[in-house]
């Protein structure tokens, strides 16, 4: 082989891994997630109806994400008392998502969501301001594809007709990523 020839397959033999890292280390600018969500309130030791979950996540650096998120349950019956499980709740939520992506099958993040909640029944409702820090972890199980588990502490604060009343609810999601 010529000396320009070693020379060539030395050069691709040092960038071949950096090149295969930079393809495996490809950030997709945007992931949607949706799946099961299972709500709880402990102060009064009830679960709420299966509920579910829809996020999307914009990806604004490897380690930071924006993230909105959809979650609610049904109603089963009418409210009792703001955070009532048989009145089903709901809330929409955004907020910064921080990952760890160090390891190639499996992300952890952490992440802390704020924004609008109701805990009441549909026709007059009860917002309340929601404050939801969590943490979770996507285990990567095909190309853009992954499995969600995640648990949350959400905190309810009731406004205008709730006005004063607050409630904290353990939320539980499971469910796809795909990006």
């Amino acid at each position: 082989m010529s000396r320009s020839g070693t020379m060539v397959a030395a050069l691709a033999l040092t960038l071949l891994p950096s090149v295969a890292r930079a393809q495996q280390n490809h950030l997709p600018p945007v992931e949607v997630a949706s799946g099961y969500a299972n709500l709880r309130n402990a102060e009064v030791d009830e679960s709420f109806s299966a509920g579910m979950f829809v996020s999307i996540e914009g990806n604004y650096r490897r380690w930071l994400t924006v993230v909105g998120e959809f979650s609610g349950t049904f109603a089963t019956g009418s409210p009792r008392f703001f955070g009532d499980p048989d009145a089903g709740t709901g809330a929409f939520l955004t907020g910064p998502k921080v990952t760890y992506r160090g390891v190639p099958r499996l992300v952890p993040f952490g992440q802390l969501l704020v924004g609008v909640g109701s805990s009441g029944d549909t026709r007059d409702g009860s917002p309340a301001v929601g404050v939801q820090p969590g943490a979770g972890l996507d285990v990567v199980v095909h190309d853009h594809v992954a499995l969600r588990l995640a648990a949350d502490r959400r905190q309810l604060l009731g406004i205008r007709n709730a006005s004063g009343a607050s409630t904290s609810l353990t939320v539980f999601r499971a469910g796809l990523v795909v990006y």
